[in-house]
Formats: C-alpha cells, sequence, structure tokens
C-alpha cells in the first residue's frame, strides 16, 4: 500500500509538473502571438511609408521577395554612385596636384634662369626640367672627376717623394756595405759591382749543381746494382740464362707480355661466358613471361590455340579503330554545327532541312561553275564572230552575222543574269547557314572568352569565331582592338587560349553530367606569377563543381596557389 501511495504521489507529481509546464507555453504562446502582431503591424506601417517612396511599380502590395529585390537593387546602386563620386574626387586631386606640380616647375624653371612659356603643358616643362638636370648631372660630374684627379695627383707626388727617400737610403747603404767588401771595387761602380756579385752567385749555384749531381750518380749507380742482381735472382728462378741482365730483361718482359695476354683473354672469356649465362636467363624468364600473358590471355577470351587470340586481337584492334574513326565524326559533326555533343547536334538539325539546304548550295555551286564556263564558251564565240564580220565585205553576210552577234548577246545577258542569280542564292544559302550557326553556338564561347580575358590580366578581351573556307578558326581580341588568329599568337598565349577551352569544356561537361578530375601537370610553366595567379582563381572556381588535380616541381607556384586559395591542399610526393 505504502508503494501504491508513493506512486500516486509521484503520479501527481508529474502531473502538475505537466501542468505548469502547459501553463508556460500558453504564456509563451499568448506572448508569440502579441509579438507577431506588433511585427505585422511594423511591416504594414513600414510598408505604407515606403509606399511614398518607391519607385514606379513598387506598391504596398508588392511582395516581401519583391521589396528585399528592390532594395539589393538600390544598395548596389547606392554603391556604384559612391564609386562614381569617389573616381571622380580622385580624378579631381589628380588634376589639382598635376596644375600645383605644374607651377611648381615652372617657378623652379624660371628660379634657374629659364624661359618658361605661359601656359607650357606638363610635359613640356619635365621634359626642360630634365634637360637642365641632365646638364646639372654632368657639370657635378665634371667636378667630381677633377676633384678625384686632383687627389690622385698629391697620393703619387706623395709617393714619389717616399720612393725618392727610400732610394736614397738604399745608396747609402750600397756604398757602406761596398766600403767594407776586400774587392778593390769602388762602391760608385754599381755595375761592376752588380757583375761580381753575379760571377759570385753563379759559383755558388755551380757548385750546389755539382754536389747534386754526384749525389744522383751514386743513387742510379746503386739502383743500377740492385736492378741487375733483382733480374739475375729473377731469371735463375724462372730458368732463363743469367749471364747478361740486359738479355734477361728482354725475356722477362717477353713472357710478362705473354701472361698478360692470356689473362686477358681468359677474363674476356669468363666476361662472354657471365653474360651469355645472363642473357639465357632472361631469354628464358621473358620466354616464361609471354607464356603465362599467353595463356592469361586465351583463358580470358576463351580460346586454346595462339591464333585463335591473334584473330581476336586483331578484331579488338578493329573495333579500336572503328570507335576512333566514329568519335571523329562526331566530333567534325559538333564543330561543323558549333555543338558540345552529338545529340545537340541532332537535335539542333531536327527543325531544318540541312541536307537539303547543303545539297541546294552543292547544286548551286555546280550551275555556277557550269554557267562561268558557258560564258567563258559564248566569249569565244563572240570574239570568233566579230572577227569574222571584220573579215566580211559589203555583201548580205554582214547583216546575218550582225544577227548572229545580236543573238548572242541576249544569249550571253540571259546567261549572265541566271549566273547572278545563282551566286546570289549561294550567298543567300551561305548567309542562312552561318546565322544558324551564330544563332545555336552554345554560351562555351562566351565562358572561354571570359576565362581567357581572365588568365591574360585584360591584354586580350575575348575571343570569337570567323569563316575561312569551309570551317571557322578562333579569333584572338586584343585589348587594343586589334585581333590575332590562334596560330600567329605566341607560344605562351596559345598556352592559355587551350586552357581558357579546357576551362570553359569543364564547366559546360559539369553543367549537364558527372564530372571527372581535371588533372594538369606543370601548365603553367610559361606563365608570369600575375597569369599565373589568375589561372588559380580560375582552378579554384572549376574545384567548387569537380576535382582539380594540379602537378608541378615549381615551390613559388605553391605559395601563389595558397595565396589565392587558402583551402588548396598540397601534397609533398618523395
Amino acid at each position: 500500500m505504502t508503494a501504491a501511495l508513493a506512486r500516486a504521489q509521484s503520479a501527481a507529481l508529474h502531473r502538475a509538473e505537466a501542468d505548469a509546464r502547459l501553463a508556460a507555453l500558453e504564456i509563451s504562446r499568448a506572448r508569440h502571438e502579441t509579438e507577431g502582431a506588433a511585427a505585422v503591424a511594423r511591416m504594414a506601417a513600414v510598408r505604407d511609408d515606403l509606399a511614398r517612396v518607391l519607385p514606379e511599380g513598387l506598391d504596398r502590395s508588392t511582395s516581401a521577395e519583391g521589396l528585399e529585390d528592390w532594395m539589393r537593387r538600390r544598395e548596389a546602386a547606392l554603391e556604384g554612385y559612391g564609386a562614381w563620386q569617389a573616381a571622380a574626387r580622385d580624378l579631381a586631386g589628380a588634376v589639382r596636384r598635376q596644375v600645383a606640380a605644374r607651377d611648381a616647375l615652372a617657378a623652379g624653371l624660371a628660379a634657374s634662369g629659364q624661359d618658361v612659356a605661359e601656359g607650357a603643358p606638363l610635359a613640356v616643362l619635365a621634359a626642360q626640367a630634365r634637360v637642365l638636370l641632365e646638364r646639372a648631372q654632368g657639370r657635378a660630374a665634371l667636378v667630381e672627376a677633377r676633384e678625384a684627379a686632383a687627389l690622385d695627383l698629391r697620393r703619387r707626388q706623395e709617393a714619389q717623394a717616399r720612393a725618392q727617400a727610400v732610394m736614397q737610403g738604399w745608396r747609402d747603404d750600397w756604398q757602406a756595405a761596398c766600403a767594407r767588401l776586400p774587392v778593390g771595387v769602388d762602391g760608385a761602380d754599381v755595375a761592376l759591382m752588380g757583375g761580381v756579385l753575379d760571377l759570385l752567385q753563379g759559383v755558388e749555384q755551380a757548385w750546389r749543381e755539382l754536389r747534386g749531381l754526384r749525389d744522383r750518380i751514386g743513387k742510379m749507380q746503386a739502383n743500377r746494382a740492385a736492378f741487375e742482381d733483382a733480374v739475375t735472382a729473377l731469371a735463375g728462378r724462372l730458368g732463363l740464362p743469367g749471364n747478361d741482365p740486359a738479355a734477361s730483361w728482354a725475356a722477362l718482359r717477353a713472357r710478362q707480355r705473354v701472361a698478360l695476354d692470356g689473362q686477358a683473354r681468359r677474363h674476356a672469356v669468363q666476361n662472354k661466358l657471365t653474360e651469355g649465362a645472363q642473357t639465357t636467363q632472361a631469354l628464358h624468364e621473358t620466354l616464361a613471361g609471354i607464356e603465362a600473358r599467353l595463356a592469361a590471355f586465351c583463358a580470358y577470351f576463351d580460346c586454346d590455340e595462339v591464333q585463335s587470340l591473334h584473330q581476336l586481337v586483331e578484331q579488338a584492334g578493329r573495333r579500336q579503330v572503328l570507335a576512333a574513326e566514329r568519335d571523329r565524326l562526331a566530333r567534325d559533326i559538333c564543330e561543323g554545327m558549333g555543338t558540345d555533343s552529338l545529340a545537340d547536334a541532332v537535335a539542333a538539325l531536327d527543325g531544318l532541312d540541312r541536307p537539303a539546304l547543303a545539297a541546294e548550295r552543292e547544286g548551286l555551286i555546280a550551275a555556277q561553275q557550269r554557267q562561268a564556263q558557258e560564258l567563258q564558251r559564248l566569249y569565244a564565240e563572240l570574239a570568233q564572230a566579230q572577227g569574222r564580220i571584220d573579215a566580211v565585205g559589203g555583201d548580205d553576210a554582214v547583216a546575218r552575222l550582225q544577227e548572229e552577234r545580236q543573238t548572242l548577246l541576249l544569249q550571253i545577258t540571259e546567261e549572265a543574269h541566271a549566273y547572278l542569280r545563282q551566286r546570289l542564292g549561294i550567298a543567300a544559302v551561305d548567309h542562312a547557314l552561318q546565322g544558324y550557326r551564330d544563332s545555336h553556338r552554345s554560351a562555351m564561347m562566351q565562358r572561354a572568352s571570359d576565362a581567357f580575358r581572365t588568365i591574360t590580366r585584360g591584354d586580350y578581351s575575348g575571343l570569337a569565331a570567323q569563316p575561312e573556307g569551309e570551317r571557322e578558326v578562333l579569333v584572338a581580341m586584343a585589348a587594343t582592338g586589334a585581333s590575332k588568329l590562334a596560330r600567329d599568337l605566341s607560344k605562351g598565349t596559345r598556352f592559355q587560349l587551350y586552357l581558357a577551352l579546357r576551362v570553359a569544356g569543364y564547366h559546360e561537361i559539369a553543367g549537364a553530367r558527372d564530372t571527372v578530375p581535371f588533372i594538369a601537370d606543370d601548365i603553367l610553366e610559361t606563365f608570369d606569377d600575375d597569369r599565373a595567379a589568375e589561372t588559380f582563381a580560375l582552378l579554384s572556381g572549376m574545384a567548387g563543381v569537380g576535382q582539380v588535380i594540379y602537378l608541378t616541381h615549381h615551390r613559388h607556384l605553391c605559395d601563389i596557389a595558397q595565396r589565392i586559395c587558402p583551402a588548396v591542399r598540397i601534397h609533398a610526393l618523395g
């Protein structure tokens, strides 16, 4: 009974807690309803206040999303207006600074004694000041050179005085030394004393050379005796006659050469044997590998003979060739239609009778060629008829020739009109085909133009396509207004154009299907640091729709990538 009472008290306590939470929730709901009503009232008041300042097309019935869109556009417009005002202020400041600089430069030139024209532009004053400055620098350089020459002259004079003092001291020492000599030579005759000293020095040198030669002769004689004893002993050990050391030495040299030749041949034969064994082992291993691969291929293709396997491999090769031809034809069709895939090209041709247009164009071209040939033939006939008219006298042949001439002229006129109609028809068909390509060209060209402009840092404004015969070629539009064909660009710029096309193509593929990783191997090797930074920004954008892997061995490119895209992940491969 005590347990039941405890359970009842616990249930009552839980119920009281639930009632308290319910009351708190009711109070919170009432407060939220009150706050919601107040927010609706404030929103209505804000709409009433904005209704008086909203532009045309926005009123109280405008939704909150429309109002937010108008507010965002208003903020963007205010930011643009603020930027324009800041640019205008910067321009005005630059003009004021330019005027102040011109006035200061004119005052400086006038103070230096130069003639300053009234209202002269800043460039003229700067050129005049530059000439004056160059003259002053030249004079300063001459003064500095003169001072340096004077200093060098003083140094040379001081060195000459010291040399003369040293020379006088040497002469005094020389006289004192000569006075102590018992030779009886006057010390004043320096040349004679020099000869005596040279003679004494030569005698001493000859005495040293004589002692050296005697020592060398004794050593050489001892070496010769020891060599003869060694040769005689070696000849005796080998059973050779040892009476004449020279003959014994010649016989020993001959036997040494024979032994060395035999040893060399033995080493060569051993090397050939070793190489042959290694080659045999390698051939056995290669043969075993080939047999294992053939067995694996036969097991995979479920065949027992190598000939059947060879036929299967040939069939696989033909299949690859046909698949490559199919892909090439698909690419040609896509390039001709200006689409990204064969399905898009087929879909674009559903509403048009393109074969009929192409057949009509071919027919018109053929008709044009026939008309041109016929026109040439008629002109030739006209020239012949004119020649016959000139050769005819005053009979009725002239009238007949004139009638034939008129007939030929009418025929030529009709043929010329037909030729012009054919030419106009061909031009109309070409214009229609060009319009069709222009209207059905995808946004890939615009995306590639934006990427190319970003990589080149604005040096090129974009890309365009122009017809060249039966196909179209890419044209790079420079920022200066000039244009270059893709094949006329420099090597580095062509690489940048190719990369821009790859970036655009990657985004087009990413928008239609699942993407594969984009792998680039040191494609920025010819780029400078600024264009490399812009390229890494584009690769960072590509990483938002797929995986981008860049391989490089240049450390500074890693630093640029980390600066442009802090979230990049760098792997150092050992």
